[in-house]
């Protein structure tokens, strides 16, 4: 059972990335079904669960306009209100993510799910992309003082620096910004990775990436350019007939973001430069020394013609010495192939090396 939440460790600085399985309404209205979704996302390797918690009067209008103007009853209305979380559920994922071990996040899109969501403990709250503008919603989620994941799909910067403002002008909570793609999925070239540089340089605050893409490998560049808040949706099948499911991640794919996150966090290392322990040898036998290039008498004056510039380093003399050796009488004769020693020329030592061995 889990104690702490992750979201605290990885804010502390204790988790390298945190990694959020949106299973948005993959749970299609079955409470059993949204516990399953919950032990797959944790088996693999999910650091938190996150659901949309919506009343669906309070979200789409009733009516749609057409295009004549004329106003009709809603077709969309009656699916989120099927797909409506029950304020009942609510503690009942959050117990079931705390036996999974597993923070429980939520998007609410009106203040008074957001008021339920501290209530019954959620880790942090997460403010979709569409709702960045919601002014009211944002002022509401300020107030509970949770950690807050605010996504910045389809905003401008300004709307994004008055989003920001709006949540520390009103209780200063903990701020995760995600970059966002606002389709489902995007093109390619609308990834614009890059903008991750500008949000961290601008804010100050943890960057992520809400990945709406068919593969892993944009989560794995925008961890590259320093993104560390990482969602995806998740479903058991992308055949569920769920509204998300087309474009969610199943479990295996989810755990290959995960391993390939962990892999990414070892492979950044601490940015200074040097020798690691795993290459040492390598500096021995992909790197080179002096050699005799052929036998050698006691007395020789040694040419450049007379030395083998090869490898391994396994010498006393790199490529660097080459005019330094060059002029110099040998001690003692050196057989070809001998890698030179300093003994070579003042005598010392056993001489073992110069006898050939």
């Amino acid at each position: 059972m889990q104690s702490d939440p992750h979201i605290l460790a990885f804010l502390a600085g204790d988790l390298p990335f945190y990694a959020i399985a949106e299973i948005g309404s993959n749970h299609n209205g079955d409470l059993d079904l949204a516990r399953r979704l919950i032990r797959a996302a944790a088996d693999a390797g999910a650091h938190a669960v996150k659901f949309q918690s919506w009343q669906a009067p309070l979200l789409l209008n009733c009516m749609d306009e057409g295009k004549d103007g004329a106003l009709t009853p809603s077709t969309v209305l009656p699916i989120l209100e099927r797909l409506e979380i029950p304020a009942d559920w609510h503690p009942l994922l959050v117990a079931a993510c705390r036996d999974c071990g597993v923070d429980f996040l939520s998007t609410p899109f009106d203040p008074a799910r957001a008021g339920l969501l501290a209530e019954v403990g959620a880790a942090a709250i997460k403010i979709a992309s569409g709702d960045l503008t919601y002014d009211q919603l944002l002022v509401a989620v300020a107030a509970l003082g949770k950690p807050v994941i605010l996504s910045t799909g389809m905003a401008e910067p300004d709307e994004i620096r008055r989003a920001v403002a709006l949540l520390r002008d009103h209780g200063a909570p903990p701020v995760m910004l995600l970059h966002c793609i606002g389709a489902y999925p995007p093109e390619v070239g609308d990834a614009n990775i890059l903008v991750l540089d500008e949000l961290r340089e601008t804010f100050g605050l943890p960057v992520g990436f809400s990945d709406h893409y068919m593969s892993n490998e944009m989560a794995f560049a925008a961890f590259a350019r320093g993104a560390r808040v990482f969602e995806k949706h998740f479903t058991l099948s992308r055949d569920a007939g769920t509204p998300d499911a087309p474009f969610a991640m199943e479990p295996a794919h989810f755990r290959d973001l995960v391993d390939g996150l962990g892999r990414l966090s070892l492979a950044l290392g601490d940015g200074r430069k040097r020798c690691m322990d795993s290459e040492r040898d390598g500096r021995i036998g992909g790197r080179r020394s002096l050699f005799a290039g052929r036998d050698l008498a006691a007395g020789a004056v040694l040419t450049a013609a007379d030395i083998a510039i090869v490898r391994p380093a396994i010498g006393d003399f790199a490529p660097a010495d080459l005019e330094a050796v060059v002029g110099r009488p040998l001690a003692r004769p050196v057989k070809r192939g001998q890698p030179l020693r300093q003994a070579d020329f003042d005598g010392s030592g056993s001489g073992g090396n110069s006898a050939g061995a």
